[in-house]
């Protein structure tokens, strides 16, 4: 009913004033102009309250809305904005909606919230933001859109992606979670593909970095590392065998060279060095095989040089060391087999030879054989013979000379003895009247005229002032001079 009368009034406000009179049997009278409207006094006419005004039945005048709130024509009152919309100005005709990204959940807001982190709406005129989907974030606060988290990260949500764990990889954008990596494999930098332990590492858990592998042991790529057997040395992903003359123990990360007097080679094996065996060196570190030492030497276990056998020894084959030569039997040094001891001497063999090969036979003694030693002796020249260098055998005595048993050397018949043939174990008187004056006579002489033989037939004497020399017979007779047998004896 007050909207109609409040009509009528209008029209008859606008009809009066116009010129027209009021009808017949009514009369003009002021009236309130309604709500939405107001009073021009200048043309005596309600008029409706412009855009973002409004007016009540009781206000003489249009207010202005304030921010919040709008009015279209003739509004008696400001209406709220309603969620999804806000006015920020006074006088507002009509709400402005929120635009992407933004939002506002209640009537009458003079503006718009951005979403929050990790939240989005992508439509005008929203009243909440909707949480963006696994994978995805909206990193900024007024987000329209969700962005995909990009491979190598995870969405930890609260608007941010996180980079993958150590160890783990994403391959994909758009998600919530990070892959484990397969044992002995790593993570790339970039955590998005699993690459296998480089050769001679592992990860010694799933998910751990790859470490490199313990000291002796190798690894392929990707595969756990495993220990090198003796008589290997780590390589490049693999264990390779040691070199001839070298040797490793169990899990070695390099092989040894083989100690002065030991070897190794592929029939050996490399776990150890092999002594060397009887007559045989290695004489330099690292040796790969063993030198045999040349004849008539000998080396013992772990040698470093060959030794000659001493002299009157030889080097046995079979009981591998230096022996001495038998009685009989020499050899010099360095050598492999002893030697028939020469004619004219004595060899007493290795024990007993003093530091000598042989021996000659000493003086009047001699040896034709050639195994003369301290059992078979050199034997003693006959009586009226002597042996000389190098006394194979013993020869007889000169003329003037003799040998009484063949020990030592011929001696000189003494004065007064004579020998006139080779071979003598002794000596001859001279005869009566004759001499022999020098030692080592072969025959007696008469003493010449004028001269006598001494009894001892050592020297002739002269004959006295009284007498003369006479011949005497070999009876012992006495000659007178002229006479037969009584010529001087010369």
């Amino acid at each position: 009913m007050k909207l109609l009368l409040s009509i009528f009034v209008l029209w008859c406000c606008l009809h009066f004033s116009q010129g027209a009179s009021c009808a017949p049997g009514t009369s003009a009278i002021c009236s309130n102009c309604g709500a939405g409207l107001y009073a021009d006094k200048d043309k005596n006419i309600c008029v409706n309250c412009p855009n973002g005004t409004y007016s009540s039945d009781k206000d003489t005048e249009c207010k202005i809305c304030l921010p919040g709130t709008y009015a279209g024509e003739g509004s008696p009152e400001c209406i709220p904005c309603g969620p999804g919309t806000y006015s920020i100005l006074e006088g507002a005709s009509q709400c402005q909606m929120c635009e992407p990204g933004r939002f506002t959940p209640t009537s009458g807001q003079m503006g718009c919230e951005d979403c929050p982190s990790g939240r989005f709406t992508p439509n005008f005129k929203s009243i909440e933001c909707q949480e963006c989907p696994e994978g995805f974030i909206a990193k900024y606060p007024g987000s329209k859109e969700c962005e995909a988290c990009p491979e190598g990260t995870k969405e930890m949500g609260r608007g941010f992606c996180q980079r993958c764990d150590e160890g783990h990889v994403q391959p994909n954008n758009g998600s919530n979670f990070c892959e484990l990596c397969p044992g002995n494999h790593y993570a790339t930098k970039d955590h998005i593909d699993c690459k296998p332990c480089p050769v001679n590492h592992q990860a010694f858990k799933i998910g751990q970095v790859c470490e490199k592998c313990p000291s002796g042991s190798v690894s392929e790529s990707g595969m756990s590392c495993y220990n090198c057997t003796a008589g290997h040395y780590t390589g490049h992903g693999e264990c390779i065998p040691c070199e001839p003359g070298h040797f490793s123990s169990f899990a070695s990360e390099k092989c040894s060279k083989c100690p002065v007097g030991k070897f190794s080679s592929s029939t050996t094996g490399f776990d150890k060095c092999a002594e060397c065996p009887p007559r045989y060196i290695a004489d330099h570190p690292g040796s790969p095989e063993c030198h045999r030492c040349e004849d008539g030497h000998f080396a013992d276990a772990n040698s470093t040089k060959c030794t000659p056998c001493q002299k009157d020894y030889f080097y046995n084959e079979t009981k591998h060391h230096c022996q001495p030569c038998i009685a009989g039997k020499w050899a010099p040094e360095g050598s492999n087999e002893c030697q028939p001891c020469p004619q004219g001497h004595y060899c007493p063999g290795g024990l007993k030879s003093g530091g000598e090969h042989f021996q000659l036979c000493p003086i009047g003694t001699m040896c034709s054989r050639d195994d003369c030693s301290f059992g078979r002796p050199c034997e003693t020249c006959e009586a009226g013979k002597h042996s000389i260098p190098p006394r194979v055998t013993c020869e007889e005595c000169q003329p003037g000379k003799y040998s009484s048993s063949g020990w030592g050397v011929c001696l000189a018949c003494p004065k007064g003895k004579y020998a006139n043939t080779p071979g003598n174990s002794e000596c001859t008187d001279c005869d009566a009247g004759k001499v022999a004056i020098r030692m080592g006579s072969y025959e007696c002489r008469s003493c010449p005229d004028g001269y006598t033989a001494n009894a001892e037939g050592t020297m002739c004497s002269t004959c006295g002032d009284d007498s003369v020399s006479v011949c005497t017979s070999t009876t012992g007779t006495p000659a007178m001079p002229g006479m037969p047998g009584g010529s001087a004896v010369p």
